[in-house]
């Protein structure tokens, strides 16, 4: 990402209303894992670090994350865990789970960064990711985040079919706001029709007012009790199982 984005999100992202509810849903979903514990956890692109402190809850965490300003703020907020810059820094035994949110569309080649990231884990260990969802919706905010793309069902299953992990759970979150940013984005859209280009923005990452905030971080987050059942939202959640290590897996962890 651009590194003001990373400076954004290291403001807001403890405080703000979207980072709050994605991690309660995150931690509810990771709750229902039945992980070891303590367990042996990797992030994958782990940016400033807002995961860490409730991965930290599940015993030894490692942080991947290749931005050198975004790893060296995060190691500085976060000591206890280990970070690093790829994954072939990982080394030592096999993780018991890995965690991916928001950061697939970043990467050019998803599928071969999966292949890679299964070769660190146990058999059978889960990997929980989230991504933005609905391609049409791609805009101004994506640009300025340096996304690649924004997922179908299908294609977000295709890259996790291809990194050798087994799809369990694909199910839409922040489905409440989702006619809103869709408003949004159609007033985009008209705006460069009309209007002369403007330089790509993130949209959503200044802090509402307290009570608004605290109000949509508990809409948002109230959605983990309901996952299997919204019809669409802006981001989609997948679980998904590594499947046995095998010659392959060997190799690329070599």
């Amino acid at each position: 990402m651009d590194p003001d984005a990373y400076a954004q999100h290291a403001a807001v992202e403890d405080t703000h209303w979207w980072f709050r509810g994605r991690r309660a849903i995150a931690s509810s979903v990771i709750g229902a894992l039945e992980l070891p514990r303590p367990a042996r956890v990797v992030e994958l692109g782990s940016g400033t670090g807002g995961n860490l402190p409730m991965l930290e809850t599940l015993g030894d965490a490692v942080a991947i994350e290749p931005d050198e300003g975004a790893r060296e703020l995060s190691r500085r907020r976060h000591p206890r865990t280990r970070h690093v810059a790829t994954l072939d820094e990982l080394g030592g035994p096999a993780f018991d789970a890995a965690f991916a949110f928001d950061v697939l569309e970043h990467i050019d080649d998803p599928s071969s960064a999966l292949r890679k990231l299964h070769a660190w884990l146990a058999p059978g260990a889960p990997l929980v990711v989230t991504v933005p969802a609905h391609p049409w919706m791609f805009g101004e905010h994506d640009t300025y985040l340096h996304h690649v793309r924004r997922y179908t069902r299908s294609q977000l299953t295709q890259h996790l079919e291809d990194g050798r992990f087994v799809v369990e759970q694909l199910t839409p979150i922040n489905a409440a706001l989702f006619p809103a940013a869709v408003a949004a984005r159609g007033l985009e859209l008209v705006r460069n029709l009309v209007g002369p280009p403007r330089a790509p923005t993130a949209r959503g990452m200044t802090q509402p007012p307290r009570p608004f905030n605290a109000l949509l971080a508990r809409v948002f987050a109230a959605e983990r009790h309901a996952l299997r059942f919204l019809p669409t939202g802006l981001s989609l959640l997948a679980v998904a199982r590594a499947t046995t290590l095998g010659a392959a897996g060997e190799e690329l962890r070599a």
